[in-house]
């Protein structure tokens, strides 16, 4: 795919957005935001997950609330 540069002003971009459903939003998020790793942990990456789940299994995280 070619890649090109666009330039639009800051504010016409934020009304464009703003007059869109979330569902739309949300899809450009995951697009252009949200990139997938599919590369393998590193060894820091496999301590700090390993580390989350002791922290899980002690009681040591914060619990999410809607």
């Amino acid at each position: 795919m070619e890649l090109t540069n666009l330039s639009f002003p800051r504010q016409s971009v934020f009304l464009m957005l703003q007059s869109q459903p979330e569902h739309v939003l949300i899809d450009l998020f995951e697009e252009l935001i949200v990139k997938s790793d599919t590369t393998p942990l590193n060894s820091t990456e496999k301590k700090e997950i390993d580390q989350a789940v002791k922290d899980y299994h002690d009681g040591k995280t914060i619990e999410w609330t809607k």
